[in-house]
């Protein structure tokens, strides 16, 4: 029937949108063409940094003072320029366990990451000397945040709560922290601590709740799960 055609085009169209993010691995089209992009910018990156590699030894640009971190794949020392005396951090991959490509991806990642405040800062020296492969990056003297992570830490009651209330989306399952809240507070929250992240909603989503009432008064209807029940039912 005509109207039944009509009716099922656009249920085919949505499966198949469906069908196609699958295939994409989840990502949208426009997530997955920016990171074809930037891997297309890293394989440059790396192309022209194996073309510009400093060959020569370490100690004969550098004078170790002492190692700040050692790992399975190399380790890290806190050098000094020999003319300069500039102290900078080292790091040294040695060849066995290294290739030229593993430690110019590295390399790279590190440049393009090093531009943000947060992250250490890499310098655009590489070194390929007869055992190993290196490069500088900015000292860090005092440790990193690793020192402050608690390994196995024990999960959130409070959010294990809130996840079998917005699983149910029903009153009763509302946790008791979550008592009093007005629906704008309960749709915030609800947007923020989302268990997907690609669901969840960016931090900046707080400025459009900003002045409205957080606490709900008597007898307002509260919003669970985007429908509306009395509150006290």
């Amino acid at each position: 029937m005509p109207g039944k055609q009509s009716e099922e085009g656009p249920v085919e169209a949505g499966a198949s949108e469906d069908s196609e993010e699958e295939g994409l691995g989840g990502l949208t089209l426009e997530e997955l063409q920016q990171g074809q992009e930037a891997a297309r910018v890293l394989e440059d990156m790396m192309a022209l940094s194996a073309q510009t590699l400093v060959r020569a030894e370490v100690d004969e640009l550098y004078e170790e003072v002492r190692p700040l971190g050692q790992g399975r794949y190399g380790r890290v020392l806190l050098v000094t320029h020999r003319q300069k005396g500039t102290p900078l951090a080292l790091k040294q991959l040695p060849k066995p366990r290294t290739s030229l490509r593993g430690f110019l991806y590295e390399f790279c990642v590190g440049l393009s990451l090093g531009v943000h405040s947060a992250i250490v800062t890499a310098y655009g020296i590489g070194i390929e000397s007869a055992q190993s492969y290196s490069f500088l990056t900015e000292p860090v003297l005092h440790g990193d945040l690793m020192a402050f992570i608690q390994p196995k830490v024990e999960g959130d009651p409070f959010y294990e709560d809130f996840l079998i209330w917005q699983a149910s989306g029903q009153p009763q399952d509302r946790p008791q922290p979550w008592f009093g809240l007005a629906p704008a507070a309960d749709a915030l929250l609800w947007g923020l601590l989302d268990p997907h992240p690609r669901r969840r909603s960016a931090v900046s989503s707080i400025r459009e709740h900003l002045g409205r009432p957080w606490r709900q008064r008597e007898g307002e209807a509260e919003e669970v799960g985007g429908v509306e029940e009395e509150a006290g039912q």
